[in-house]
């Protein structure tokens, strides 16, 4: 076979591929996406909070990026003004389903997460008493999320995040409260 021969070939199957293609191409359909952050209560009797950015995907799929925290800011006081503070740390990358309707949107999704769990302890301010420590530890953990939207237009929605993530170190649950801005609404409303 010559080259001009695998050549003209090459063209005419891209072509072809491209028109069939073509007649059933879904990207024209508008597919929702947004950025969201959160704040509610999480596992360790503290604020949780996050920021992440979703993308729908042909087929009702759903991919997303995020980051979470779980944080006892305020510590718990332990005998002697001592303190202890939690942190944990997740960075969250999710497939999962997206349901759509004109005023909500709806998805379920896991994946897998880098978790850090760091602990801080602070012994006071007592003469003799110990220098801080800080502990920080680090696992992969699997993340399920569950989020559901009232959308008050084309670009704005607002509501709950229902997430677990599960690792060796410590397990997290909790609710937040979100707000998400990008193209949400992607039907349009029936009169």
């Amino acid at each position: 076979m010559s080259l001009k021969t695998f050549v003209l070939t090459l063209v005419l199957f891209t072509v072809t591929l491209t028109t069939v293609n073509a007649q059933t191409d879904t990207t024209k359909i508008p597919h929702a996406w947004w950025l969201n952050a959160g704040f509610g209560l999480g596992t360790l009797r503290s604020l949780s909070a996050n920021i992440g950015v979703q993308a729908e995907l042909p087929k009702h799929w759903l991919i997303s990026a995020t980051f979470q925290t779980e944080f006892n800011h305020f510590g718990e006081k332990i005998l002697g003004g001592a303190v202890h503070d939690v942190t944990i740390n997740t960075s969250n990358v999710l497939i999962g389903r997206i349901h759509k309707q004109t005023y909500s949107l709806w998805s379920v999704s896991t994946g897998l997460s880098l978790v850090n769990m760091d602990i801080h302890d602070s012994y006071g301010v007592f003469p003799g008493a110990p220098a801080s420590t800080q502990n920080n530890r680090y696992t992969i953990g699997i993340p399920i999320v569950v989020q559901g939207y009232v959308v008050g237009g084309q670009f704005a929605g607002i509501g709950l995040s229902g997430y677990v993530s599960l690792n060796t170190l410590q397990t997290t649950a909790g609710v937040q409260l979100q707000v998400a801005l990008g193209r949400m609404q992607t039907h349009k409303p029936r009169f």
